[in-house]
């Protein structure tokens, strides 16, 4: 899930779907806004890894949020290891197209990317690496709030509108 931007109707309706399909971990790729939110995803009952975002501006009082809740935040990028996949995790900066690029090269250090600030979803290979953007949880850019369900093994991925 990315850019929830504290609607936090859509992250309880994007909590729901992850639970029913059983997901394993959850991955923000920022711009929840405010600790209330960020405090809404820790109600998963599973790993969430997250990054910030360009309009995570309570940076600190994010991070004691995070840190209490049982968050791996950090700054962008960030790498993890799930089920022997190397997972990239970006907000974005800039333009689309400065984001893309960055995710672009980005897929020569990773199994997966995945990335927000767009708000527009995506999944696509690159040099081999599955390249994931969930589109925006908050449903007000493109007009349609969406998260997507990933499974790791496969790499098949799963879009769900909210």
């Amino acid at each position: 899930m990315a850019d929830s931007h504290d609607n936090l109707p859509n992250v309880e309706k994007a909590l729901r779907i992850f639970k029913e399909a059983g997901v394993e971990a959850v991955f923000h790729l920022g711009d929840f806004v405010a600790p209330f939110t960020l405090k809404k995803v820790a109600e998963a009952e599973v790993p969430v890894y997250a990054v910030f975002g360009n309009n995570d501006g309570e940076r600190e009082v994010l991070r004691r949020v995070a840190t209490r809740e049982g968050i791996n935040l950090s700054s962008q990028p960030a790498f993890v290891e799930v089920n022997e996949c190397t997972i990239a995790l970006l907000h974005g900066t800039g333009t689309p197209d400065d984001t893309l690029a960055v995710v672009e090269r980005m897929a020569r250090s990773a199994d997966v990317v995945l990335y927000g600030h767009t708000h527009r979803r995506e999944a696509r290979e690159v040099e081999g690496a599955l390249i994931l953007n969930p589109g925006e949880t908050l449903g007000y850019l493109t007009g349609e709030a969406s998260v997507a369900l990933l499974d790791l093994e496969t790499l098949e991925v799963e879009f769900r509108v909210l």
